[in-house]
């Protein structure tokens, strides 16, 4: 049981480092590759608080996971898996807090109706995406979805 619980604390710490290195690259405009087509799109205030409530979320659930690992560590007759306030703190509160927050945040309701997401992609007259060939492979449901 223990080792599924380290598992899960270095899957989730593996996702969080790709996420940040994500939205940083993304912030920054900073692609992996050099010659990669600057985004198309900024972080709107919907976005913002999607990505806030995102990450605030991981954290509870990183916060849970550490805890598991600390618990579990101890063992079944430990100090800690036996005193109720710890658990009620970093397990059930932890949860309670991210999913909450991904209630109040929902990505539903801030990015909007699936049409409204290629809406902002810049077109010409024609519906095309505008940009080289590059953008468009960049964007190759977008420019499908204009077209139709």
């Amino acid at each position: 049981m223990l080792a599924g619980i380290i598992f899960q604390l270095v899957a989730i710490s593996f996702y969080i480092l790709l996420g940040t290195e994500f939205i940083l690259r993304y912030v920054h405009d900073r692609p992996i590759h050099a010659w990669s087509t600057p985004t198309l799109y900024g972080l709107d205030k919907n976005m913002k608080q999607m990505l806030f409530a995102l990450a605030f979320s991981s954290l509870c659930i990183y916060t849970r996971s550490w805890y598991r690992t600390i618990e579990l560590a101890d063992g079944w007759n430990g100090t800690i898996i036996h005193t109720q306030r710890y658990f009620v703190i970093m397990d059930a509160m932890m949860i309670v807090f991210a999913m909450l927050i991904m209630n109040v945040f929902h990505p539903g309701r801030l990015l909007g109706p699936a049409p409204t997401w290629t809406s902002n992609i810049p077109t010409d007259s024609m519906g095309q995406v505008n940009g080289d060939k590059a953008s468009a492979e960049v964007w190759p449901l977008a420019e499908s979805a204009v077209s139709v």
